[in-house]
């Protein structure tokens, strides 16, 4: 148990060590790259000024990796550190949830879609983590959200959303994703607030 409980503390601790941030610039960079990829199709049949609200996955790790690279000159962006925490952890969860619905409706678990899914859990986790370590101010994760709810508008209501494998599961899809931008609002704003308690008590 205690074995377990020091991999817990160490693997949360990750933020607070400065060697990860070049193998994570590195991952999170090549991930954007490939999700831009992805997205080829839709891309190349959209107006470019719509792509900041195609692409919504591979720019909110996009964003992480400038946050991280921020992180390596020590400096601080709160706006954008506010649009990625919210990107990375709305957007993997919602990517996470509908391959899991296609798959509890008997979709083949192929190697690709495996790899999707394990790379937005990732990147959910990976909000949660650095949120707790580098908390923008809440102005800004108020305004972020604000940006999110705009691009759910255009997605969902003009049609920018990318294709959902199932499509009896649009209006579930559509309900989660309105709703997990003020979730995940709130539940970044109870991890700051609980994290502002923790240093009260020390």
């Amino acid at each position: 148990m205690k074995a377990l409980r020091r991999l817990w503390n160490w693997f949360w601790s990750i933020p607070a060590d400065r060697r990860w941030l070049w193998p994570l610039i590195a991952i999170n960079f090549a991930g954007s790259l490939y999700g831009f990829y992805w997205y080829r199709d839709q891309l190349a049949t959209t107006p470019w000024y719509t792509w900041i609200i195609v692409a919504d996955s591979p720019l909110s790790s996009f964003y992480f990796t400038f946050v991280l690279l921020n992180l390596q000159r020590r400096v601080r962006a709160g706006w954008l550190e506010a649009l990625a925490y919210i990107g990375l952890v709305k957007y993997g969860f919602w990517t996470f949830m509908v391959i899991g619905l296609y798959w509890l409706e008997g979709g083949p678990v192929i190697v690709m879609d495996a790899l999707l899914a394990l790379s937005h859990l990732a990147m959910l986790v990976e909000g949660l983590m650095y949120f707790r370590y580098f908390t923008p101010a809440n102005g800004w994760l108020v305004a972020a959200t604000a940006w999110f709810a705009f691009d759910d508008y255009l997605d969902y209501f003009h049609g920018y959303v990318p294709s959902i494998p199932v499509e009896a599961h649009l209006r579930l899809v559509v309900a989660v994703s309105l709703a997990s931008t003020y979730v995940v609002l709130a539940i970044l704003l109870l991890i700051r607030r609980l994290a502002l308690a923790r240093q009260e008590t020390r």
